[in-house]
């Protein structure tokens, strides 16, 4: 699992359980859209993370929407249960606002310390 991958895991709120669950599968994905959200977060080099990296990271490849659509194409992939997957949505709706942006962004983590 990808240092950065767990950094963000936990800004968005998700327990080890679910990152761990959602994790494997992601790397079990063999769909195009979650195979390259997986190599883009394989790739990051986290020995060069900074704040703002950790922010387009956060915004570029792991921005509201498109986590909602790599979840349901987990599911539709059978790779990710239901119940699952409304879970790790309720997670991450809490760290939103009614806009649909990301709320936090200050508890962002810097990655090199991870």
């Amino acid at each position: 699992m990808p240092v950065v991958y767990a950094a963000l895991a936990d800004f968005w709120g998700l327990s080890w359980s679910q990152t761990r669950v959602l994790w494997s599968a992601i790397t079990r994905s063999r769909w195009s859209e979650t195979t390259a959200f997986r190599a883009q977060l394989t790739v990051y080099d986290n020995r060069q993370n900074s704040l703002q990296n950790a922010r387009h990271v956060l915004h570029e490849v792991c921005a509201p929407p498109m986590l909602f659509k790599l979840l349901e194409n987990l599911c539709q992939e059978g790779v990710l249960k239901r119940q699952q997957v409304n879970a790790i949505e309720s997670r991450i709706l809490e760290q939103i606002t009614s806009e649909g942006h990301w709320n936090n962004l200050r508890l962002i983590p810097d990655l090199q310390t991870h």
